[in-house]
């Protein structure tokens, strides 16, 4: 799949921290760091799709809290 350049502006502070991050060696780039971000956002909101389709399916009065891991 082709990839699209999309930019962004971000405020000074915001680009200090993410110079910050991509010189701590985690990332590569500053492309590598966001799509990192975005690729954990998806995934967030997935598993809150899931989660949300569970309890839809469940009787009423058997929700259980979600147990979060940390």
């Amino acid at each position: 799949m082709a990839r699209k350049i999309i930019n962004i502006s971000v405020p000074p502070k915001l680009q200090t921290f993410i110079e910050y991050r991509v010189e701590s060696g985690r990332y590569a780039s500053v492309s590598e760091y966001f799509r990192d971000l975005l690729k954990r956002d998806e995934e967030r909101e997935i598993a809150r799709l899931e989660e949300a389709d569970r309890r839809r399916s469940m009787p009423p009065g058997r929700e259980q809290p979600i147990m979060r891991r940390h």
